[in-house]
């Protein structure tokens, strides 16, 4: 299951040219198909996400070879961003540069966001050297409501603090857990739209596949 972030008010349904906020509602409700919005914005609970958008897709991303692995492909310059960890430790894109990345937008209220981080973590453990795994949080008290979150269940994964939503809009999240996937080059290859299994065997070919490029 997905939570929708919908349109800013202000934005046009006839696919003109100005872009979608991601908004997301701060309390700890759990994990459901409804709109969020941002403290204080009216929430527009019609808004849901199309079940057709949690369907596996196929991609091809290396050498024609077929993955069934749960992405959608893209090509895009990754966007540029810095965050703060849970222990105000800043984390750079750049930090990444030469290693395949792989980020995790979501919230730990977020039930199904939540399912993801134990095989987000077994992934990186997996393909230590060679690739980043990062859940980036958007809680809206931030460190207040994730750091102790993430003591008490014991996730050994990096996790970045975005409250204000900006590297989530830069990202063109819509949606949550929704996660991008980066390659060597800094280039944004592919995004999963729903939870997903991240230690499975599709996961680790489609990280295979992306190391070798």
């Amino acid at each position: 299951m997905t939570s929708r972030l919908p349109r800013r008010p202000s934005e046009s349904r006839g696919g003109g040219s100005a872009k979608r906020s991601p908004v997301i509602d701060r309390s700890r409700a759990r994990c459901q198909n409804r709109a969020l919005s941002k403290e204080g914005s009216a929430i527009d609970r019609r808004a849901h996400l199309p079940a057709a958008c949690l369907l596996v897709l196929s991609v091809s991303l290396s050498g024609g070879q077929d993955l069934s692995a749960f992405v959608v492909r893209e090509r895009t310059p990754e966007p540029a961003f810095t965050l703060p960890d849970v222990n105000g430790r800043p984390v750079s894109s750049k930090d990444f540069a030469g290693k395949v990345a792989v980020l995790s937008f979501g919230a730990t209220w977020c039930a199904s966001c939540v399912s993801e981080l134990r095989s987000l973590a077994n992934l990186q453990a997996y393909f230590v050297k060679d690739i980043v795994v990062y859940f980036v949080a958007l809680d809206g008290r931030g460190e207040k409501d994730v750091k102790p979150f993430v003591e008490k269940n014991g996730f050994r994964l990096v996790t970045l603090l975005d409250p204000g939503m900006a590297v989530a809009r830069e990202h063109g999240i819509r949606s949550i857990p929704e996660t991008v996937i980066v390659d060597r080059q800094g280039v944004l290859v592919g995004r999963a739209v729903g939870p997903r299994v991240w230690d499975s065997k599709e996961a680790q070919d489609l990280v295979h596949s992306l190391i070798k490029r």
